[in-house]
């Protein structure tokens, strides 16, 4: 949709060509004074947000998922990080959320309590965040009266590790905070 066309100084053909050429299907674009494809540019380049993007390919189970799978790897396999999925057959799920979780740049920890139950619900937490964050966002008297930590990561083999504030987490560590 173009309004005020007859404000922008060139054939309007250009601006569907280089929309498409940007990959941008749907869009707006209101003239409200005279403009070139130039300044379309460059008002297109001062707006735009690159928004981090991952592909779930549904209906995995589906007779044509493989083949068609196939052809969206090929257009967008370089572009975007992709996940086949397939909910009936419980497939590629964990993959895929692996997946959100790392395109969104946090971190999902656990806790341990006293009795050795680890909570449900994971804290979400930036990437690269350290055991003093983790306490600070838990409560301010475990930050306050922090003794140590004990880290259980299981995706490397170590089991438990005693640990202080400057510890840096990694994606579903398990943490027990200890405090004076």
């Amino acid at each position: 949709n173009i309004v005020g066309v007859t404000n922008f100084q060139g054939d309007p053909e250009l601006i569907r060509q280089l929309m498409r050429r940007r990959r941008i299907h749907n869009f707006s674009i209101q003239f409200r004074g005279p403009a070139t494809l130039e300044d379309l540019i460059e008002v297109i380049d001062s707006r735009t947000t690159y928004v981090p993007s991952i592909i779930i390919a549904t209906k995995g189970d589906s007779p044509s998922s493989s083949t068609n799978f196939g052809e969206l790897h090929r257009e967008y396999g370089e572009v975007f990080p992709m996940f086949p999925v397939s909910v009936e057959k419980d497939i590629g799920i964990k993959n895929a959320a692996d997946g959100i979780f790392k395109g969104l740049k946090v971190l999902r920890i656990f806790t341990r309590k006293s009795t050795g139950e680890i909570g449900e619900k994971p804290l979400i937490l930036p990437l690269e965040s350290n055991v003093e964050d983790l306490a600070k966002r838990l409560h301010s008297e475990f930050h306050k009266n922090f003794r140590y930590a004990i880290v259980y990561r299981l995706s490397t083999g170590q089991m438990r590790k005693k640990v202080g504030f400057s510890f840096v987490l990694e994606d579903q560590d398990v943490v027990q905070i200890f405090t004076f």
